[in-house]
């Protein structure tokens, strides 16, 4: 008697980055597959519909669930699991379809899947019951991981001069003493790390500036803000008082009673979106007698929004002055600028340079975290991956966007909407980033789109620890040195059974095309170079295929024409020649999309 054991899918480190994004990816995978009419899902279309039903139940919970908790609440762990639970299930039904598992066996297999997601829909059940009340978009973040760096404990004394933005604190100064009556916002924008906080409060409390203000109000809003907190945190500082018991709207009152007899100073910190603005701004609107309020933010788009007459000040990411005021980014920047000051400006010093600080071992892992973290933490569930996903990429380097975006498409982090087709929306989703000051745009095409973008390196480092935190993303072997000598990859042909992506770009895969690349049917992505100078009709069998790209090294590549029969196949790029064989052309065009 032979009998097959259920594999225990618990060995296996999943990821648990995404929560909803990954989530819902996945159900967009499920309902594909049940619209297929392959023989091998078909017959396994009940219990795949069983899967995506029950994930459907668990998704209606987790969306009434804030996205941004800290990752010590007890939320963040529901998501984790739901997270995980997701990524089983996906390595479960993929490998059915990849491996000639008996149909029985198969069958009990994701049965089994089936029922565990019912378990955790019972459990998740029970704590939304609990929480349901508690947890709102606008709770008051309690997790001191999402407190601005800035603020931090470790942060230098505000008194410390800043040298290194003393031009911009002139001008800013100036906005606010000069000017018309009309009230009037200054914001001051900039990526994590680059002392906007302490920027501002250096000017807020500057003793002319606060001389030349009756009234002087602060708070800090993040993206997890309290409508009520905000209110009596300002109201309190403009006139101390008991004011716990009252009601919203009286406190709104009070606070613009106050406001409208006073000329007043408003230092409003960390601002995530127009609505936060909206809300307070109704406070100080029409208001005529020289006021001036302070804000800011990471995002441009806030700070445009909030415009009335100056123009914010986008803080640079590059100078040549120093910065001792402020730990984090700042700090990093003047080490490289005291290492290359010595150094004649040509390119081939840079890898001295970049030694040089490897040596000097600029920053931990707990500054990392304390910088970047508080910005990724407070990402949509769908960008997060998309971020992490920077860390596969060679530190310093400048990434291609129409090779990124592809990229995020075969990982399953983008969904397509009714409005926007996938590339759209992947290019919104690194536009959104960039917004964000996540990423920065390095090189744009003759059109004007974005040719090239890059992360800082502190947040390459942040990516690669969160995402070894995470189960996300696992570095075998590094080299940015391309190479004309065969590797061989059997390894990854044989152990990586469900892998989507295998950008093997700089790889020389060999001079005879592995034939053990067929059964990789769920790769979207595929990259390489090889001595072959034809590729075989069987690359039809990876039916997933969306994006491929062979570099031939003997000059002419032959494709075959079974390539134009692969319906999901988006993307084919070749370098210097490349040909069909005629064999069958007329079929191959007649069956293409």
């Amino acid at each position: 008697m032979i009998c097959f054991k259920v594999p225990d899918s618990s060995l296996f480190g999943f990821s648990k980055t995404s929560g909803l994004g990954f989530l819902n990816c996945f159900l967009g995978k499920l309902e594909e597959l049940l619209d297929s009419k392959l023989d091998l899902i078909t017959e396994l279309k009940h219990q795949i519909g069983s899967v995506k039903e029950e994930l459907i139940h668990l998704r209606s919970f987790l969306s009434h669930f804030s996205e941004n908790n800290g990752e010590h609440d007890d939320v963040y762990g529901l998501v984790t699991s739901v997270t995980e639970m997701a990524c089983k299930s996906e390595y479960v039904i993929d490998s059915c379809l990849s491996i000639s598992y008996p149909l029985w066996y198969k069958v009990h297999w994701i049965s089994e899947v089936v029922e565990n997601i019912k378990l955790l829909n019972k459990d998740v059940k029970e704590i939304f019951g609990r929480k349901h009340i508690e947890v709102t978009l606008h709770e008051v973040a309690t997790s001191t991981y999402l407190i601005e760096p800035s603020l931090l404990p470790n942060t230098p004394t505000e008194n410390e001069e800043m040298v290194h933005f003393q031009d911009v604190m002139e001008k800013i100064k100036k906005q606010l003493l000069g000017g018309s009556s009309q009230i009037d916002v200054i914001s001051i924008v900039g990526m994590p790390g680059l002392c906007k906080t302490t920027l501002a409060e250096q000017i807020y409390n500057d003793q002319i500036v606060a001389g030349y203000f009756d009234v002087h109000v602060k708070c800090h809003v993040t993206q997890t803000y309290s409508w009520r907190e905000l209110l009596l945190t300002l109201l309190n500082d403009v006139e101390p008082s008991d004011h716990t018991k009252k009601a919203d709207d009286q406190l709104a009152k009070e606070l613009r009673q106050v406001l409208l007899i006073k000329r007043f100073l408003i230092l409003i910190d960390d601002v995530w979106d127009t609505k936060a603005w909206d809300y307070l701004y109704m406070r100080f609107q029409g208001i005529k007698n020289g006021s001036r309020i302070i804000l800011t933010t990471q995002l441009s788009e806030v700070a445009q929004y909030a415009k009335c007459e100056s123009n914010p000040h986008d803080l640079p990411l590059l100078r040549d002055d120093k910065t001792k005021s402020c730990g984090g980014l700042p700090l990093f920047i003047v080490l490289v600028a005291g290492v290359l000051k010595e150094k004649n400006n040509k390119a081939d010093l840079w890898k001295e340079v970049e030694e040089s600080l490897d040596a000097l071992n600029i920053s931990s892992l707990e500054e990392s975290m304390s910088i970047s973290g508080f910005s990724y933490m407070n990402l949509p569930y769908h960008l997060k991956p998309c971020v992490l996903y920077f860390g596969g990429f060679l530190k310093g380097k400048s990434i291609h966007v129409s090779k990124l975006t592809r990229l995020w498409l075969a990982e399953g982090f983008v969904l397509e909407n009714k409005e926007k087709g996938l590339e759209d929306v992947a290019q919104d989703f690194l536009k959104n980033l960039i917004r964000r000051n996540l990423v920065m745009d390095m090189e744009k095409r003759f059109d004007g789109k974005l040719k090239t973008c890059r992360v800082h390196g502190l947040l390459h480092r942040f990516c690669l620890e969160k995402a070894k935190q995470e189960n996300f993303l696992l570095w075998i072997y590094s080299d940015d040195q391309y190479t004309t000598m065969a590797r061989d990859i059997s390894f990854i042909l044989n152990g990586f059974k469900l892998v989507k992506v295998l950008d093997l770009e700089s790889i020389n895969i060999g001079y005879t095309f592995p034939c053990e690349i067929e059964s990789l049917i769920h790769m979207k992505y595929f990259a390489a170079r090889t001595g072959e100078d034809s590729i075989p009709s069987s690359i039809a069998k990876l039916w997933n295929l969306e994006t491929f790209i062979i570099k031939g090294m003997r000059g002419q590549l032959t494709l075959p024409c079974s390539l134009l029969k692969m319906t999901k196949l988006r993307h084919i790029h070749v370098n210097d020649r490349a040909s069909f064989n005629l064999d069958n052309m007329s079929e191959s065009l007649a069956n293409s999309q």
